[in-house]
């Protein structure tokens, strides 16, 4: 009986722990900080993008672009500049299981996969 508790409890918890949810800004610093996230850009190339804590961020698609900006975490939202735009623009970001995704101001998603 205890393990068909336990059974029980397990099945009914296990999508809890799969739902996407909204990060703060402390997990997104950590999420990103010396990290690198894989994605598809809208044409469907594969790119990474690292994040160091000093606030440099690397953009490469694959196999030769490669742009250097800069982030920041702002409210509960990353924030990017990338030159020559002086402009910042921020996402909200959520997370779901080993997938984050960047969420625009017009509800465009950008799912990616920490790498390291």
């Amino acid at each position: 009986m205890y393990q068909a508790l336990i059974v029980l409890a397990l099945v009914f918890t296990a999508p809890a722990f799969a739902q996407e949810r909204k990060l703060t800004a402390d997990e997104i610093r950590s999420v990103l900080s010396d990290k690198i996230v894989e994605g598809t850009d809208d044409s469907g190339r594969r790119y990474t993008q690292s994040f160091l804590k000093d606030g440099l961020t690397v953009f490469n698609v694959m196999p030769t672009s490669s742009s250097r900006g800069a982030w920041d975490v702002r409210g509960d939202q990353y924030c990017s500049q990338w030159p020559p735009d002086q402009n910042w623009v921020c996402y909200d970001m959520t997370a779901n299981g080993p997938i984050l995704n960047f969420i625009a101001a017009d509800g465009k998603v950008w799912p990616v996969k920490v790498l390291n």
